[in-house]
């Protein structure tokens, strides 16, 4: 197991941080003289893609419940509401609201998977669990991992990674804490390996991470805006705050995709990731907190 987590956690790493070089490299992407992309092209790509991997693993979940969820329709409706705030500019240019946009998207991707469930089988059993599950994809899915999509419209692709490091140093500051000094279970029921001592390890590291990142971010204006403002400038002390509270909103969730896999019975949420389970396994503490860092930076 350990040394599966070694090697493909550095797989992970080393794609990461190519498609965040890659992102902040090209910038926005001028395909015509009349269209040119909003920033995050190649980052919004591999968003995408995990996007469609985790909503089957969800569906997946509800499948374990008795809940018959097709995967296609909320994997789109997701898929939509990201590209809609990817295109954000666009939209704003049409005099669209994007939130009301965004809302549409789920309400008519709610009713797909209602009609998508019933008609065809002629059925009514279940549809109220269909459109539910469908909702809830959308949201967890969709709307979630949209704020990264904000995020980059505003600030460099290292923004982003600068918060999916920081709120995952407390997974691995939690992991090698709980391991050596670890001893009051934090939620026994729940995720009995955790504790509390483990809990407070990963905060400070997740605090000591921020902080470092923001020292460099300001040394070397790495957090600059997109749209050519001045660049995010971060106080060390409140960038030690932050980081320990993305990392503990990130714990939160990573709680959350525990109890949904408590509830549907299975250890991990999938088998993609040797070592490490499913796509949700990976990204349940970075979803978490992306309303907060939105809230935090914008």
């Amino acid at each position: 197991m350990l040394k599966h987590r070694l090697i493909f956690g550095s797989i992970m790493i080393v794609t990461l941080v190519g498609v965040i070089w890659l992102d902040q490299r090209l910038g926005s992407i001028e395909f015509t003289a009349q269209y040119k992309t909003a920033p995050g092209l190649p980052m919004l790509v591999l968003m995408l893609l995990l996007i469609v991997l985790g909503t089957k693993e969800i569906a997946a979940m509800f499948g374990h419940k008795g809940l018959n969820t097709n995967a296609f329709v909320p994997a789109m409706g997701s898929v939509l509401i990201c590209v809609a705030a990817f295109h954000r500019s666009i939209i704003a240019q049409h005099n669209i609201d994007l939130s009301a946009l965004i809302a549409t998207i789920g309400a008519v991707t709610a009713m797909a998977a209602l009609i998508r469930h019933s008609v065809p089988a002629k059925q009514t059993d279940g549809a109220l669990g269909a459109a539910a599950a469908c909702l809830f994809c959308v949201g967890y899915l969709g709307v979630l991992p949209m704020f990264y999509v904000l995020i980059r419209m505003e600030y460099s692709a290292y923004v982003i990674a600068g918060l999916i490091m920081t709120t995952k140093s407390c997974d691995i500051g939690a992991y090698f804490t709980g391991r050596m000094v670890g001893k009051t279970k934090l939620i026994e029921w729940l995720s009995p390996k955790k504790t509390r001592e483990g809990l407070a390890g990963g905060l400070v590291f997740s605090a000591v991470v921020a902080t470092g990142l923001a020292w460099l971010s300001n040394r070397y204006d790495l957090a600059s805006a997109t749209s050519g403002g001045d660049a995010l400038e971060f106080n060390l002390v409140w960038a030690a705050v932050g980081g320990a509270l993305l990392g503990g909103v990130g714990h939160i969730g990573d709680l959350v995709a525990s109890l949904f896999k408590r509830d549907a019975g299975i250890k991990d949420s999938g088998n993609v990731i040797p070592g490490f389970g499913g796509v949700i396994d990976v990204v349940d503490s970075p979803l978490f907190v992306a309303p907060l860092a939105y809230w935090m930076l914008i």
